[in-house]
């Protein structure tokens, strides 16, 4: 027994699980195969639809309102082989099973953490956890202005946000080598409400030392033509917009990546006829999320990524997680991503090129 929990120490210290898991998925996906032996590895969990918030486009509020004790006990075995686990909600911070869950991913070398939050819940007792712990924390801000983020984020105060921010760089700068191992990013929905703001967000990057913005757009609009990125008024708009973040975010070396299905400068529709010849050359998908990553919901429903426009690959609380990740779905998409011929599957923004090739994959 001694020497069965010293070997499992071992393995967990050293990540052999882990690596051996990786170098087998790179295999398989350049094999392009569709039944994996490979676990995940990528795994995003909504632990929860509770949320302190009505913010005026969220949907996370449907479905069961916490991971069943079923699905968690599978979550938990996985983290010897993940590179990747992002926690989200709802509001993580008032899910009553996440600090356990993050302790214990935490425990695991090599294993990063992303958290989505509003950062409104963050005190200091959960500062000093997360500035010492190997972690990325995504802020939902949608406004980087009161009047914007006040609005679109029903029940938040701006002050209170910013406050929180000034926290953290605090607790941050705290450590001995002055970087903690916390990183801060932010996203924006793309929203009518937010196009100035989308604009102006390098300056409040700026200010709260946050390096990388995710901007993502409404659910429901995915491959709909008639989604607000295609009105006129709000295409130009966020145009302009994306341009003035582009250029500022390269000054000052910030990361952007842009859901929406609008570049600076150009049109969805002109985004929609331009090939992705550089993954055509090379001869391999695309897209990799479907041999690396899925998500499991609170009420046990399977997806692949935020950005997809489909669902349907199974239930977590019905058949296990790994059962799902080799079921007829994940297969039927495999096989569709590795021939090329995923325009009825994927989304139009990844297909033509605007969303890079290099952010649909685990690196």
């Amino acid at each position: 027994m001694k020497t069965e929990e010293a070997d499992r120490n071992r393995d967990k210290m050293t990540g052999r699980d882990r690596l051996n898991n990786r170098k087998l998925n790179e295999i398989e996906i350049a094999q392009k195969k569709t039944v994996l032996e490979s676990r995940p590895r990528s795994l995003v969990v909504r632990l929860t639809t509770r949320c302190n918030l009505n913010c005026i486009m969220c949907d996370s509020k449907d479905g069961a309102p916490d991971l069943s004790a079923k699905v968690i006990g599978e979550v938990r075995d996985m983290f010897r082989y993940l590179e990747f686990v992002t926690w989200l909600g709802g509001e993580v911070f008032l899910s009553d099973i996440f600090e356990g869950l993050f302790t214990q991913a935490a425990s695991w070398p090599g294993l990063f953490q992303n958290i989505a939050t509003n950062g409104l819940l963050i005190d200091e007792r959960w500062a000093r956890i997360l500035t010492g712990a190997r972690v990325n924390l995504t802020l939902s801000i949608d406004g980087v202005r009161k009047e914007t983020y006040e609005k679109i984020r029903t029940g938040a105060r701006f002050e209170k946000l910013t406050s929180n921010l000034d926290m953290l760089n605090r607790y941050k700068d705290g450590h001995k080598d002055g970087s903690g191992g916390i990183n801060l990013s932010m996203q924006m929905v793309g929203l009518k409400e937010n196009i100035d703001d989308i604009g102006e967000a390098a300056g409040f990057m700026k200010k709260h030392r946050i390096n990388q913005l995710i901007i993502v757009p409404l659910k429901s609009s995915i491959n709909d033509p008639s989604s607000i990125y295609n009105e006129h008024e709000v295409k130009e708009g966020m145009k302009r917009s994306l341009d003035r973040l582009y250029k500022a975010a390269e000054k000052n070396g910030f990361r952007i990546i842009n859901g929406l299905p609008i570049s600076p400068g150009q049109t969805a529709s002109d985004a929609a006829r331009r090939p992705r010849d550089k993954d055509k050359q090379n001869g391999g998908p695309g897209c990799l999320y479907p041999w690396q990553q899925m998500i499991v919901s609170s009420d046990g429903e399977v997806a692949l990524h935020c950005l997809c426009p489909f669902g349907g690959f199974g239930n977590a609380n019905d058949s296990g997680i790994l059962e799902i990740w080799n079921g007829e779905k994940f297969r039927e998409i495999r096989r569709k991503v590795a021939s090329g011929g995923n325009g009825d599957c994927c989304n139009i923004s990844c297909v033509s090129g605007v969303i890079p090739s290099g952010v649909l994959r685990i690196d």
